[in-house]
C-alpha cells in the first residue's frame, strides 16, 4: 500500500522539512530540541496528510466496513488509502483544501488526494448503507454530534481520543458511549502527547 504519510513519520526529519520549519517559524532548526522539532514537524505533516496516522493493517480492517462515508475528510488522505484497499468511499468536507478558510489544513500547498463532496455534517445526509467515519472531528465543536445525530446506518468509525481529549465534544462522546455498542479498537501510531486510536461501533437495537 502506498502510504507516504507513514513513510514520512517513520523517517528522520528531512532537509526539506527543516527548511520549511526554519522559513515558517523563523528559527534555527539546529538549536531546537527533539520535542520542539517533532512538534513543528507534526504541523507540517498533519497539514499535508491527515491529523492521525494510518497503517495498512488498520486501513484494510476498515475497508471491510465498506461502503464508508468519510465525513470531514480534510485532504481525503484516509479515503485515498481506503480506496487502495478496495473500499467504496464517499469523502465529504465543508471546506476545500488549500483554501484560507480551511483551518485544519491551512497550508496553501496542501492538496486533496481525492475528489471531495463539499457539504457540512448538519446538512449532508449520509447514506444509511454506508459506515460513518469521523477522523479527528474538531475539538469542542458540534460537527461530530451533528453527523451522528443524522446518521441512520449501522456502523460508526471514530478516529480520535476517546471520552474527551482533543477531538469532538462532550455530547458526542456521551452519545457514543451510551447509545452505540463498542466493537473494536485498532491502535495506530501516535504523535507525542496524543492518545488517539481507531474505534469501531455498531448501532444498538435501542438506538
Amino acid at each position: 500500500m502506498n502510504n507516504p504519510y507513514l513513510d514520512a513519520v517513520s523517517a528522520p526529519v528531512s532537509e526539506a522539512e527543516r527548511d520549511q520549519i526554519a522559513t515558517r517559524h523563523g528559527v534555527i532548526v539546529a538549536a531546537l530540541d527533539g520535542f520542539l522539532l517533532g512538534f513543528l514537524r507534526r504541523e507540517i505533516l498533519t497539514n499535508r496528510y491527515a491529523w492521525t496516522i494510518p497503517t495498512e493493517h488498520v486501513v484494510r480492517r476498515l475497508a471491510q466496513l465498506s461502503p464508508i462515508c468519510d465525513m470531514g475528510c480534510g485532504t481525503g488522505y484516509w479515503a485515498w488509502l481506503l480506496r487502495q484497499a478496495g473500499a467504496e468511499v464517499l469523502p465529504v468536507d465543508p471546506q476545500p483544501v488549500g483554501s484560507c478558510t480551511n483551518h485544519w489544513h491551512k497550508d496553501p500547498q496542501a492538496e486533496s488526494f481525492v475528489e471531495i463532496t463539499r457539504a457540512d455534517a448538519m446538512s449532508f445526509v449520509v447514506p444509511a448503507s454506508h459506515a460513518l467515519m469521523l477522523c479527528w472531528p474538531p475539538y469542542g465543536e458540534p460537527m461530530a454530534m451533528d453527523a451522528l445525530r443524522g446518521y441512520r446506518g449501522q456502523h460508526v468509525i471514530y478516529i480520535g481520543e476517546l471520552g474527551g481529549g482533543c477531538t469532538a465534544d462532550d455530547a458526542f462522546h456521551s452519545e457514543l458511549a451510551t447509545k452505540w455498542h463498542f466493537v473494536e479498537e485498532l491502535p495506530i501510531p501516535q504523535w507525542w502527547g496524543i492518545h488517539d486510536s481507531v474505534y469501531i461501533y455498531r448501532r444498538t437495537a435501542a438506538s
